[in-house]
């Protein structure tokens, strides 16, 4: 996620209708930061061990940077299985 990015899609109904926010902003968070964070815990908390990233002066884009970076994640999953 891009540290700059303050675009919220949950708040907007072309991606989630009136119960879906209203199920997201009451358990999880209305405000972005916040959800972001209460979401790491919850994979924390259950024993779940993804990979949160923060890039600091990115908004709501991705670099060539960052696309590699995705890209060689999935091969490495890839080659473990």
């Amino acid at each position: 996620m891009g540290k700059l990015d303050d675009n919220d899609a949950v708040q907007f109904d072309d991606a989630y209708n009136e119960n879906e926010r209203n199920i997201i902003n009451n358990n999880i968070g209305r405000y972005v930061p916040e959800r972001y964070l209460k979401c790491q815990l919850i994979y924390q908390e259950n024993n779940i061990t993804p990979i949160f990233k923060t890039y600091e002066s990115i908004g709501h884009w991705t670099t060539s940077a960052m696309n590699l970076e995705v890209i060689k994640f999935f091969l490495r999953q890839m080659q473990e299985k």
